[in-house]
């Protein structure tokens, strides 16, 4: 995954904040998701297909952060819902 890497929602994901958090369970697999604040707000952000170094702009406006830590948690934090196949990621071919 790079700063262009575009990602998206996986269809089949319903959700819905209580309290803080965002719980999240897929319809398809069963799968079943807690995310803190900041990661229902990536949620929220992912409401259309965006690049990571996007999300990693708006996190670090949002919540007085360097882009350099906001990069380094958005990426572990997208490689997760990745593996519970939760986010689609699509990087560009370098031409």
């Amino acid at each position: 995954m790079t700063q262009q890497t575009v990602v998206s929602r996986t269809e089949g994901w319903l959700t819905a904040w209580v309290g803080q958090e965002l719980v999240m369970m897929s319809g398809n697999n069963g799968n079943y998701i807690s995310l803190s604040e900041t990661g229902g707000r990536i949620w929220e952000l992912l409401e259309e297909p965006r690049s990571v170094q996007s999300i990693c702009e708006a996190l670090a406006g949002e919540y007085e952060v360097s882009r350099e830590v906001a990069g380094n948690e958005v990426f572990t934090f997208l490689d997760q819902l990745k593996q519970q196949g939760a986010v689609h990621v699509e990087t560009p071919s370098v031409e």
